[in-house]
């Protein structure tokens, strides 16, 4: 890529990537390689993928990812809760996947805003009042 971006922001954290010999000769490839998988896993046109630049599908590519690894991991873990709750002892509640929290009160969350704000007033005022401006 003609830009420099942080291999931790676009690199693939779980996925393999083809490496050796395959990386050679599907390099001459890339572009319609790249073209095939925006359009059968997001449904983009060609004309779609064309203006994309490289730094946002190096981002979508990323994010794909991680979608990926997220809903398998949450198919994992409701196959699992559902396998414990098939098995469970006679007399014993079955285990939620999901936990209802209670509702934030809107006050509340207006206070914690606001001392908040005054947090980062009284610091931007000790860091002005050190740098002395």
């Amino acid at each position: 890529m003609p830009f420099f971006l942080p291999d931790e922001l676009i690199g693939f954290r779980y996925l393999k990537t083809t490496a050796g010999n395959e990386a050679t000769e599907a390099g001459s490839f890339q572009h319609e390689i790249d073209l095939a998988f925006f359009v059968v896993n997001f449904g983009y046109s060609k004309q779609d993928y064309m203006d994309l630049t490289p730094r946002e599908r190096a981002f979508i590519y990323r994010a794909w990812e991680d979608k990926l690894v997220r809903d398998s991991q949450l198919n994992h873990d409701a196959t699992l809760l559902a396998e414990a709750n098939a098995h469970r002892k006679r007399g014993r509640s079955i285990k939620p996947l999901w936990t209802k929290h209670g509702r934030v009160d809107p006050e509340e969350m207006q206070r914690l805003v606001q001392k908040e704000k005054t947090q980062q007033k009284g610091i931007s005022g000790i860091l002005s009042r050190i740098r002395g401006h």
